[in-house]
């Protein structure tokens, strides 16, 4: 693992009022209740074993050398508060710095912050930043810096916003203010309590860029001038390449590494053989089909991250014949979800229990879920009005795995007597179909940035996100929402983990998808590359200034 400098303050925790503790253990009661009728109505599924692959011992660290990551994309821009071609994404932690990272299981360690504080009512957050610490053009880091880069993205008037930040509700939602302290003190104020916001502030969102550079260059320009704080910096775009080179001043020691080229190789089969041969030194999101080719060459390295992914199954609510509760109940016990894992994932995936995988805050083991039962599928089949079967069309991207996944569940269901016609359309299509509601079923996965449940939960099936009203066609405001809300704004994080398993056994319970498999985040390195870490990749984060590279 990484050493990252401990931070010189213990951040104080948040104390309720007496009134407070008493209305949040009744509410807890409340929903343990609801909770346990839930858990009733479904047989237990057997809770998955998720267990990180780790690379051999590491040695002594050897300065020096150029490493060669492979994606399927680069483009030329980087602007670490949007989505971008996956190259880009991965580099916003090469070039750009957060107030406080996750790069360790269950622990929130000092970023540009040294230390923070929060208010006993959880509504003011005072960082305390480090001194000394200086943009790649040699511009000072200060406070002023940390409030233009999240004013910038929420505040819609902000001089420095564009319509592409659009990720500001996944870290800096109910947001009262930003105020400066001094050049090196910054607090957050919030409008109510979010018992997750040091979590969702390692999103690389969050990133701290640098106000010269939004000065010199103009808020359109300057993601082709990407300067930050991070331990490499940016030398070049190139044709399907960014390359950087190390930060001799990081505030966290030199990176071992002398360069980083992040290189576009689209086809995956083209990227294994660069791999083989020597010509890149890394890559992630291989597909499941070449794990063994990997696996069976001596020269590389197949490890894997815990499961922050979950695939699903996904219905529209709206739907004139998938708005029957029953029958979306029916069709998740249909799903062998073994024979998904084995086919699709080559074994490297576990049967998932709610939406929430097991590496991010909120998991529960012991969710009761839908466990394969062809036969009690076919009992609420019949409950549903649909003794004899019926039909229904099925929405797949025409890309990697997803038209044997759509096949596998096609034939699954035609075991209970349902008739599934398969949609074949390429992403694009795709997601302008679902994003229209004009679907049935869908099959999809998602994957967080950050490891919270607000970045499962609200943006698919509250009802005032998008993604749950276009995908799903689903909402709950009178029973859902609140149960969301009371868990998102707990700080107990005893009490939080009740509420978030209440908030998964009423999702299974109304059903507005399937939830099939938690898979890891497949990560091939060069036998050479040393101490990469596979936590940091799992979450789609690229943490290179601890590898080194041997001879």
């Amino acid at each position: 693992m990484e050493k990252i400098p401990r931070r010189r303050r213990v951040q104080k925790e948040v104390k309720m009022s007496a009134w407070a503790k008493r209305l949040g253990i009744l509410i807890v009661m409340m929903l343990v209740a609801i909770g346990t009728t839930v858990a009733s109505c479904l047989p237990a599924a057997e809770a998955p074993t998720v267990t990180p692959t780790k690379g051999p011992p590491v040695g002594v660290p050897r300065p020096g050398g150029t490493l060669i990551f492979a994606v399927d994309a680069v483009a030329d821009s980087l602007e670490p508060a949007t989505w971008q071609a996956w190259g880009n994404m991965l580099a916003s932690d090469l070039l750009f710095d957060t107030l406080v990272q996750s790069r360790e299981e269950g622990k929130i360690t000092p970023g540009l912050a040294e230390s923070w504080e929060i208010s006993p009512d959880g509504l003011v957050y005072t960082f305390h930043l480090r001194r000394n610490v200086k943009f790649h053009d040699g511009s000072p880091f200060t406070a002023e810096a940390v409030k233009i880069s999240f004013e910038r993205q929420y505040m819609k008037d902000h001089r420095y916003n564009t319509p592409m930040l659009f990720q500001s509700d996944q870290f800096l939602w109910a947001i009262k203010e930003i105020k400066v302290l001094d050049d090196y003190t910054v607090q957050l104020v919030r409008k109510e309590p979010s018992g997750g916001q040091l979590r969702q502030l390692t999103h690389m969102a969050a990133s701290i860029v640098n106000p010269v550079t939004l000065e010199k260059y103009g808020k359109d320009e300057a993601p082709r001038h990407p300067i930050g704080t991070g331990p490499f910096v940016f030398e070049a775009f190139r044709p399907n390449e960014l390359a950087m080179k190390a930060n001799p001043d990081y505030w966290g020691g030199r990176p071992y590494l002398d360069r980083v080229i992040i290189r576009a190789i689209a086809d995956d089969a083209s990227r294994v053989a660069a791999l083989a041969a020597g010509e890149v030194d890394a890559t992630i999101f291989l597909p499941a089909d070449f794990y063994k080719q990997v696996q069976q060459n001596p020269k590389l390295r197949l490890q894997f991250g815990a499961s922050l992914s979950v695939t699903y199954l996904g219905f529209n609510c709206k739907d004139p014949v998938l708005s029957n509760q029953k029958l979306r109940q029916a069709l998740s016990y249909a799903v062998n979800r073994k024979n998904v894992i084995d086919v699709i994932y080559a074994g490297q995936a576990v049967p998932a229990l709610g939406f929430i995988p097991p590496a991010i805050f909120g998991y529960d083991p012991n969710l009761k879920s839908y466990a394969y039962d062809p036969k009690k599928a076919k009992e609420l089949l019949a409950e549903a009005g649909y003794p004899g079967g019926l039909e229904l069309t099925l929405t797949s991207q025409s890309e990697i795995h997803w038209p044997k996944l759509a096949q596998l569940i096609q034939s699954d269901l035609a075991a209970i007597g349902v008739k599934v016609n398969i949609e074949t359309l390429d992403s694009s299509a795709f997601w302008g179909k679902v994003g229209a509601n004009k679907h049935q079923m869908f099959i999809n996965d998602w994957a967080g940035i950050y490891r919270d449940p607000y970045g499962y939960i609200v943006p698919n099936f509250t009802s005032g996100a998008a993604r749950a009203k276009q995908r799903f066609g689903y909402g709950s405001p009178d029973v859902l929402d609140p149960m969301v809300w009371n868990a998102v704004r707990e700080a107990d994080p005893d009490k939080a983990l009740k509420l978030w398993t209440a908030v998964q056994e009423r999702l299974l319970l109304d059903a507005p998808a399937a939830f099939l498999v938690y898979y890891p985040v497949p990560i091939v390195t060069n036998a050479r590359v040393q101490n990469f870490s596979t936590y940091g990749a799992a979450g789609k984060r690229l943490y290179l200034d601890k590898v080194w590279l041997e001879k």
